[in-house]
Order: structure tokens, then C-alpha cells, then sequence
């Protein structure tokens, strides 16, 4: 079978960021033949460039001066960029609070930190703030009062009631953006869906004595799987994710699988999460035996070509494969299933709307 050449350079990107995983081994990798730019432009439409920095600074064979430069110089914008929605974090958080409503952070720069302990890895263009339901519509009003305006009408049932969130951008055109969130379960993904859960199982976390409420690590890990799902369905890049789930798992041994395995069942996500573990472990923590080929097969595609030919009912069979339950499991899927559809026509009429303004 010939290899092309963007086959190699999925492989060698992977095996990258295969490397920073403890406990796998490194994969030896020919530096003076690689096809840099190749490599750096499929590391940049998965977002994964500084986490590849990190991979070949770890690996010993940095790229081509021009290209380390580019990289380099990106890196320092992450970090500035990075300390900043740090910032605006702490900022979000103590208004909302003022105001008597609880916050929650989630993902973006955050996360990055916890997981990998540096600032300059992943970069965020905005601030996930989940709040509970009531406070919802509340928390929206604060910010409007305090410097953000809303692009996404009051009264839009897909954005508030099936995504449940919506952005508020700054009104001077600087900063990050703020996704309020009331819940974490949209149409055709599982998620966790206990908010008030979440709340009474967050870690504080000090950011220069400032507290905030960040996510426990195993529904961290959930969220993970989740955003897994959400863009494999959508054909979007997964890669951050998955080694975030393989890099996690590897660092932590108190995140033991049985663990995690009773944790998403015990929340109705176990088969979506076996379904992310397994993608994530055959790329990037092979030393653990988990999974098949078909668990990266959608993955390997869209690296391939964004665009690839969908398989028939592409995303009803992964709703299908994602929906637990033994002999509930067809009544859970159908109603899911449902759910979608609603969804789908309600994001027809948010479209018809707007194009009518």
C-alpha cells in the first residue's frame, strides 16, 4: 500500500505528541527528511502547534529556523494572550459573584494549565462559565451591565434552550469572549447533565488570591470526551482532546480506568467515553492495549480531509453507539434522537430569523 505524503505527516505529528505522554515511547522520527511545513500546517488546523513545540524541544530536532521562529513568536502571544483571559476570568467570576450568582470555569486556559502545568500550550479566544438554570438569564443581564454585548437574541429557543449558552463579546473589541453556559448536554452528544453536581463536586482553585471554582478531574475528563463527540460529529479537529484524555489518564494514576469506566456510567456517558479512551489510547497511549483501528477511523479521515464523503447516517450512528442503557438503551436513543430533530428545526428557524433582520 503507498503512504502519502499526508499520511506521513499525520503519523509523525502524532508520534510527536505521542512523545510527550509519559510512560509511551518516543517514536524515531527522521528530522532531515520530514516535510516541515506539511507537518506545521496539519499541526495548525488541530491546534496542536505548541503542543508539538513541546513534543520536538522534548524529542531534540526543532524545525527549520524560519518555522521555529513562527513558533516560537506564537508561543509568547499564547502565553500574553493566555495570561490575559486569565485575567478576565477572575474578572467574570467576582461580578457574577458580586451579584450573588456562582460560577463554575471550564476548558480553555484553565484546564491546559492543570493538565499540563504550563501557560503557553494551548490558547483560548474564550471563557466557558457555566452557572445553574436559575441563574442563567440573571448572569446574562449582569454582563451586559459590566462592558459585553450579546449577539445572540433573548428569545433564540436553538441557542439558549437546545445548546443551553450563549456568547457575550466585549464591547470594546478586546479580550476574550464569555460562553455562559446553564448545562452541558446538547442534541446528539452525551454530557454530563447535573449541573448541581457539578457545583458540589468543583475544586477551588488560587490564581494570585483569587479563588474560583474550576471542574473535578474526573468530569474534566467527561467534558473532554464530550467536546470528542461533539466534533467528530461535526467533522472538526479532536486531537487536543484526545491527548488531553491519553496525557491525563498517564500523569495521574488515581484516574484509573475501572474508576473512570464506574464515573461515566454511574452519569450515563460510558459509552462515549470507552469510545474517546480508546481513540485516544491507540493515538497516543498505544502501551495501554485499548481500542481498534475503527475507534480512530472518523479521526484519521478528517486529519486526512476535512471534507471527506460521510458515511450514510454518519451522525445517527454515532448517537447510536454513544447511547447507554441495556434493555432501555433503543427508548434512550429514540428519544435523543427526537431531541435532534427538535434541535435541527429550531436552528432552521434561528436561521430564517436572522437572515430576515
Amino acid at each position: 500500500m503507498v503512504v502519502t505524503e499526508t499520511q506521513i505527516s499525520q503519523q509523525v505529528l502524532v508520534g510527536i505528541l505521542k512523545s510527550l505522554v509519559p510512560g509511551e515511547e518516543p517514536r524515531t522520527i527522521d528530522s532531515a527528511t520530514l516535510d516541515w511545513p506539511s507537518v506545521v500546517k496539519l499541526a495548525a488546523a488541530t491546534k496542536t502547534q505548541l503542543l508539538m513545540l513541546q513534543g520536538v524541544d522534548r524529542l531534540g530536532f526543532p524545525p527549520p529556523p524560519p518555522l521555529d521562529a513562527q513558533l516560537r513568536e506564537l508561543q509568547a502571544t499564547c502565553f500574553q494572550q493566555n495570561m490575559a483571559n486569565v485575567a478576565s476570568s477572575v474578572r467574570v467570576s467576582r461580578i457574577l459573584q458580586t451579584h450573588g450568582i456562582d460560577t463554575l470555569l471550564m476548558k480553555g486556559v484553565l484546564r491546559s494549565h492543570e493538565v499540563y502545568g504550563c501557560w503557553d500550550v494551548r490558547s483560548a479566544a474564550d471563557i466557558d462559565v457555566l452557572v445553574r438554570h436559575a441563574d442563567y438569564r440573571q448572569a446574562g443581564e449582569v454582563l451586559l451591565k459590566h462592558g459585553y454585548w450579546a449577539p445572540v437574541p433573548v428569545n433564540s429557543a436553538w441557542w439558549h434552550h437546545y445548546l443551553g449558552e450563549s456568547p457575550y463579546l466585549p464591547a470594546t473589541a478586546t479580550g476574550p469572549t464569555v460562553d455562559l453556559h446553564h448545562k452541558l448536554d446538547q442534541p446528539g452528544t452525551p454530557a454530563l447533565d447535573n449541573a448541581e453536581f457539578l457545583f458540589a463536586s468543583s475544586v477551588v482553585r488560587d490564581f494570585g488570591g483569587y479563588k474560583l471554582k474550576v471542574m473535578d478531574p474526573f468530569a474534566s475528563l467527561m467534558l473532554a470526551a464530550t467536546s470528542f463527540g461533539k466534533a467528530l460529529r461535526q467533522h472538526e479537529p479532536c486531537l487536543t482532546n484526545l491527548h488531553e484524555i491519553a496525557f491525563v489518564r498517564a500523569s495521574k494514576l488515581e484516574l484509573n480506568d475501572d474508576a473512570l469506566d464506574a464515573y461515566a456510567a454511574e452519569h450515563g456517558v460510558l459509552r462515549l467515553w470507552r469510545h474517546a479512551r480508546n481513540a485516544a489510547d491507540m493515538l497516543f497511549r498505544p502501551s495501554t492495549g485499548n481500542g481498534s483501528l475503527s475507534d480512530i477511523e472518523g479521526v484519521m479521515q478528517d486529519l486526512a480531509l476535512h471534507s471527506w464523503p460521510q458515511r450514510l447516517l454518519h451522525r445517527t450512528r454515532l448517537l447510536w453507539t454513544w447511547t447507554d442503557g441495556g434493555v432501555t438503551r433503543p427508548a434512550r436513543f429514540a428519544g435523543e434522537f427526537a431531541r435532534v430533530r427538535a434541535s435541527m428545526l429550531s436552528h432552521s428557524s434561528y436561521e430564517k430569523m436572522m437572515r430576515a433582520q
